[in-house]
């Protein structure tokens, strides 16, 4: 087991489209999916600890408090994808507030502790900014 305090959530998405349409494949994307694109990077798991689907579904990759593989010198922390790239449906939006709720719970991590991807590597991860995260988080948005 992986020792190191975990004192962030860092959001990611999965850079595919924001597809609203049930039937479609970007919407029916899947935490299996993601595990198979992360192994056949020679990864030996997926390296989110929870993803979020388009329609809300919260799915367990690594388990918390084991070593991710989703962000450089931050793997001890915890590592969410949604599905999509820039526009969380409302059902993932519901979903992150609820992740929120139990991290708070179970871990003392506050609002001011979710981080984005982008903020520790020269990406557009998540499509959004840490301010909209926040206010997603705040149920604002």
């Amino acid at each position: 087991m992986f020792k190191k305090n975990i004192d962030k959530v860092i959001m990611h998405c999965s850079a595919t489209p924001d597809e609203t349409n049930p039937r479609k494949r970007w919407y029916k994307l899947d935490i299996e999916e993601v595990r198979q694109w992360h192994k056949a990077r020679g990864w030996r798991d997926v390296g989110y600890h929870l993803f979020i689907k388009r329609n809300g579904t919260i799915q367990y990759g690594r388990k918390i408090g084991a070593k991710g593989a989703h962000t450089l010198g931050e793997n001890h922390n915890i590592g969410v994808c949604y599905a999509g790239m820039s526009e969380p449906t409302d059902k993932q939006k519901k979903a992150m507030r609820r992740i929120m709720e139990v991290v708070r719970k179970v871990h003392g991590l506050s609002l001011f502790d979710w981080h984005c991807h982008s903020e520790f590597a020269n990406k557009e991860c998540p499509g959004f900014s840490r301010v909209t995260l926040h206010n997603i988080l705040k149920g604002e948005i």
